[in-house]
Formats: structure tokens, C-alpha cells, sequence
């Protein structure tokens, strides 16, 4: 470590103690040196003098979990008849609020460029088996140590589940979500907020959103929505969005490698759009075009599969939001008002239709809300040939594809039902000369 003064203070056989780092109301920081191994950790010296004694001690319990190079390491944690102390890896850095003094605010590219890895963090903790919620998103918080981005203080920071039993407000106000603020119910998408003022804060407040150009504001605005179920459904759908934005940026409109968005959503639930999904990402893998699969919906299968079965989630690299990757099919759920928009972005577009009697008036709603939206085609499944070709008999010319019966939808055979269907897919629609191209 760098040359410090030091003192004669050894705590514990091991450590000595340099200069204090720092002290709020609850705890004090210090730089000490580890006598064996030379180098800097950070001890956080808690007394237990305190009524929230135990409360102070969760960061440890939650650093403990965690192997991220990105977060602070726990390396011990020592007592004695008045204090705890929390041995932590020791981080020198500038925090974003530092860097925002020194040079002001940001570009949207530069912001990005900076929010990203914060976003990959987050996106770590909220997909543990039992996903970690932040809560304190703020630029001191945030470091940035030798060109990496570190995050820091997780004082706030809870298990998804146990937040539920929290009715106090917590977090910062100016970047704690609405329902934070409230003492309501908080979950990843509390995070999603965090992550939209922090950004906002980077290109310099709410008016310099107001002049970025609508894609780029698009996001702030969505991350920052008062209500969870308009805001970003996961992290990961955060991170595709800014990924986007910054790859439109440095590739032509149209041009070579530019990645195609197929936009799959449906008029209820129940149709088997997730699996219709699986099936086609898979199906244009399967045929060499490298596809990802991304879910906008409130019901992710990703979330489900993790949930299950843990960490490696099964048929992962579907799901991973790939640079290499032609092709997205992005599954927004159930089409509404609210996702209508980022639905209708996408190159090929493709509603699920149900045709019961109870499914109907919903399939009509889905229908007129796509009126103005461009060509679009119609999806049908779970339904034979002799049932699809009554159906369409009433669809009066619209663009109708049938998606086969389906086994293993992660795993299609590439049979001559296969075939037909991809081609009915990717023939006579915008973007769909393109999706050629690479099957030849």
C-alpha cells in the first residue's frame, strides 16, 4: 500500500491502524494495514452501545454472501467487550459525486458508459438465489477505482423478501423510489428507479432530460416512473435498453451487423407466448443466426427458471444480452397502453391472438391498439390446421401465421413444419430481407 504514517495502535495481533477514514452517527471507518501481508483494509468499528446494534451489523451479514469483484470483500469481522469491528476490503477511488464536481455533468454516451456497470452489479445482486435488493443508489455510493466501478455501503441493502416486513421509509430521498419513501413494499424494480435518478443526476437534472433526444430520455423517464409496473421490469431489461441506445449511436440505420428486434406480445394470458418465444430464438439459432432472448414481461420464465433451479440457469445463454447477437426477440407480455410503445419499435411485429369465446374481446382490443402501428402479423397457437383456417376466414386479408405444435421448444427438431414456419415468419415484413440474408 501507499506510504502512510503510521501508528502504534495494533488491533487484534494484525492491524495497524493509520488515519480515520471517516464517522457518522453509528459506526467510525479507518485505514489500517494488514502487518503480514501489507496492504490497506478498511475497519468499521460499530459500538454496541446502540438500541439498533443488531441492524448495524446486517451490511456484514449481507457482504458475507457475496464474491463480486465490484463489491467490497468482507475479510473478518472481530470484537471486544464494547465494539464490533468489520474488517472490509479497502477501496481508493472517486466517487461519482467527486467526478461530477471535477467535470460537470455528462453526455448521454458518458453517463451510459458509467451507469452500465452499475446496472451489471445490480443486475448480480437481484439474481441470487435469494435476490439482494440495494436500496441507496446515490453518486456517493458509487466509486470509481482504477477505471472499474465499485459499489459501496450496503447499509440499506435487504433480501427481497424480508423488505416486505419493513414499514419505515428508507433509502435517499431524490433517489429512493416513491414506494421507499412511502414505507411500501420495495423490489428490484426500487432499484430500476435508483438507477434512473443516478442517471438523471449524471446528464445534469430533469431539464437536460428534457432536451436529450426521445430514445435516450425514453429511459430516464421509464426508469423513473411513479409506479413499479411501468417502470423497467428487471435489470436486465434496463441494460438492453441503454445497450441499444449506445449501439444505434455507432452503427448506421440499416446498416451491416445492425440487429433486428422481433417484438412478440400477446392479447391475455395463457396463449403460450413465452413458449412461442423460446421457440423461435431457438428455432433461428438453430438455422446459425445468433439470437437472443429478451423479456419484458411482469412473468419472466428466466426469473422462474432461476427461482427453481438456481444459478447456471438452465439454457442460460439464451437469455444473455449478447453484442454478437443478429437477432432479439423481445416478449412483452400482455400488450397494453403502457408497453405499446416499445412494442411497436420493434422491426417485425407479432401479436398473439386467442380465439375462444371468453378470449375474444380481449384479441379485439389487442387488434385496435396496434391499428396505427405499422404492418404487423397475427400469431395463433395451441390451435390445428382445420381450427386455424376457420379463424382466418374471419381476419379479412390480415397476415396470419400458425406456430406448430411444439414439444421441447428449446430444442426444435428443424423439420419441415420448422421450415415452413420460419419462413412464413420472416417473408413479406420489414426487416424481414434482412433475417434472409442470413439464413442463406
Amino acid at each position: 500500500m501507499h506510504e502512510e504514517q503510521k501508528s502504534d495502535l495494533i488491533l487484534f495481533g494484525k492491524y495497524r491502524l493509520i488515519r480515520r477514514l471517516g464517522s457518522g452517527g453509528t459506526s467510525e471507518v479507518y485505514l489500517a494495514e494488514h502487518l503480514r501481508l501489507g496492504i490497506g483494509r478498511a475497519i468499521k468499528r460499530i459500538s454496541k452501545n446502540q438500541d439498533n446494534y443488531e441492524a448495524l451489523l446486517h451490511e456484514a451479514e449481507v457482504l458475507k454472501k457475496l464474491n463480486h469483484s465490484g463489491i467490497p470483500a468482507i475479510y473478518d469481522i472481530e470484537e471486544d467487550e464494547s465494539c464490533t469491528y468489520i474488517i472490509e476490503e479497502y477501496l481508493e477511488g472517486e466517487s461519482l459525486a467527486e467526478y461530477l464536481v471535477r467535470h460537470g455533468a455528462c453526455s448521454f454516451e458518458q453517463a451510459a458508459g458509467l451507469i452500465l456497470p452499475v446496472c451489471e452489479l445490480l443486475q448480480y445482486l437481484h439474481e441470487q438465489k435469494k435476490p439482494i435488493l440495494y436500496l441507496d443508489l446515490k453518486p456517493d455510493n458509487v466509486l470509481i477505482c482504477e477505471e472499474e466501478i465499485k459499489l459501496v455501503d450496503f447499509g440499506a441493502a435487504w433480501d427481497r423478501d424480508e423488505v416486505k416486513n419493513r414499514t419505515a421509509s428508507f433509502g435517499t430521498e431524490g433517489f429512493a423510489a416513491p414506494e421507499q419513501l412511502r414505507g411500501l413494499d420495495a423490489d428490484e424494480r426500487s432499484d430500476i428507479f435508483g438507477v434512473g435518478a443516478l442517471l438523471q443526476t449524471l446528464l445534469g437534472g430533469r431539464h437536460a432530460v428534457s432536451r436529450l433526444p426521445d430514445r435516450e430520455a425514453h429511459i430516464v423517464l421509464k426508469a423513473m416512473r411513479e409506479k413499479p409496473a411501468e417502470r423497467y421490469h428487471s435489470m436486465r431489461q434496463m441494460i438492453q435498453a441503454l445497450s441499444d441506445v449506445r449501439e444505434a449511436a455507432v452503427r448506421p440505420a440499416g446498416g451491416k451487423g445492425r440487429r433486428i428486434v422481433i417484438a412478440l406480445a400477446a392479447s391475455g394470458g395463457g396463449l403460450g407466448l413465452s413458449t412461442a418465444g423460446i421457440y423461435i430464438a431457438s428455432l433461428l439459432n438453430r438455422y446459425g443466426i445468433e439470437t437472443v432472448m429478451e423479456e419484458y414481461s411482469e412473468k419472466p420464465v428466466y426469473s422462474a427458471l432461476r427461482e427453481r433451479c438456481g444459478t447456471p440457469v438452465p439454457h442460460e445463454n439464451i437469455f444473455r444480452a449478447a453484442a454478437s447477437a443478429e437477432v432479439c426477440v423481445r416478449e412483452y407480455g400482455i400488450l397494453s397502453e403502457a408497453n405499446l410503445e416499445e412494442f411497436n419499435s420493434g422491426d417485425l411485429r407479432f401479436l398473439l391472438l386467442g380465439t375462444r369465446e371468453w378470449e375474444l374481446d380481449a384479441a379485439e382490443k389487442a387488434i385496435l391498439l396496434t391499428m396505427d402501428g405499422g404492418q404487423i402479423s397475427y400469431l395463433f397457437h395451441l390451435m390445428s390446421l382445420r381450427r386455424f383456417q376457420t379463424v382466418i376466414k374471419d381476419m379479412k386479408g390480415a397476415r396470419c401465421i400458425r406456430v406448430p405444435l411444439i414439444d421441447d421448444p428449446w430444442n426444435p427438431e428443424g423439420s419441415e413444419a420448422d421450415r415452413i414456419f420460419l419462413k412464413q415468419l420472416l417473408e413479406g415484413v420489414k426487416g424481414g430481407a434482412l433475417c434472409r440474408k442470413l439464413l442463406c
